[in-house]
């Protein structure tokens, strides 16, 4: 953690950091390198990368206008600590990589989640994991973290106080992925036949399902949703908040849409613990989870 050259016994210590000028696909690199220096010294020059990205502008093609937005830099260097903190050590092929592109910021190690941690629980109140407690315990004394388990909620909050979407972790066989999202501007891609009949959904109802949706994809509940299953899951739900208590048929003519169809999406719904039926088969109707 204090070393001159930690890379000559740890190569695994090394980070890459690399910008992207468009996507991942783009040729065209703003930077790629390789930080080697001891826990600490990458820390700082980290810091002061983030703390120099300014600004950052996308265009808005539906819009047709400028979109001008700021990652919150306490949420970002909190998530890039935790990657130094909870990466895997014990390999010299391990790694830790940082993807930065027009509209999110990658960090991604090669370590994983506890046994008894799910991805679903960093959004909520839980108890403090440290995979590498004695690295964890440094870091601490030099007081850039708590040790209380709440890192991870203040990085929820930090981005929802600039109007950015929820950042989205998965922890899968390659590691953990913490992906920091553009503005919730950017994320309302809506197909042809959608255009236009979002206007009146409630942005709390929005917001709400599309969390809970990550939260499914992330434990495993339900593969990858796609935007137009996401949007109708919305709708649906939207209607069932003016309208407790309807039955599917009911829900099926106000969408204009077949029973069956309607009847896929309650399906992922109530799998996903967004709506529920309640009652007799009758008399009852379905509610909000």
């Amino acid at each position: 953690m204090f070393a001159k050259n930690p890379t000559r016994y740890v190569p695994q210590i090394r980070i890459r950091l690399t910008e992207y000028a468009e996507g991942k696909t783009d040729k065209s690199l703003l930077r790629d390198e390789i930080l080697e220096d001891n826990f600490f010294a990458i820390e700082d020059k980290l810091e002061r990368y983030i703390n120099n990205l300014g600004v950052r502008s996308i265009f808005e093609e539906k819009q047709w206008k400028r979109v001008d937005f700021k990652f919150p830099v306490k949420a970002l260097q909190e998530g890039v600590i935790n990657a130094l903190m909870h990466r895997d050590y014990s390999s010299p092929s391990s790694s830790v990589s940082i993807s930065v592109y027009p509209d999110s910021f990658v960090i991604s190690n090669s370590g994983h989640l506890p046994d008894d941690l799910k991805v679903s629980e960093l959004k909520k109140s839980h108890r403090s994991h440290p995979v590498n407690p004695d690295i964890a315990h440094v870091v601490f004394l030099r007081g850039l973290i708590d040790k209380l388990g709440r890192g991870t909620i203040k990085l929820v909050e930090e981005c929802r106080k600039v109007g950015l979407k929820d950042p989205v972790w998965k922890d899968n066989n390659d590691g953990v992925t913490l992906t920091f999202n553009g503005p919730k501007a950017l994320s309302s891609k809506k197909s042809p036949e959608n255009d236009g009949v979002n206007d009146g959904i409630n942005d709390g109802v929005n917001d709400g399902v599309n969390r809970l949706i990550d939260d499914g994809v992330n434990d495993g509940v339900t593969d990858g949703v796609n935007d137009g299953v996401r949007m109708e899951i919305v709708r649906l739900v939207d209607i069932v908040y003016e309208n407790e208590g309807l039955k599917t048929p009911d829900i099926a003519t106000k969408r204009g849409k077949s029973k069956p169809t309607i009847e896929r999406y309650l399906k992922l719904a109530r799998v996903l613990r967004i709506l529920e039926y309640k009652g007799a088969p009758k008399t009852g109707g379905l509610l909000p989870y």
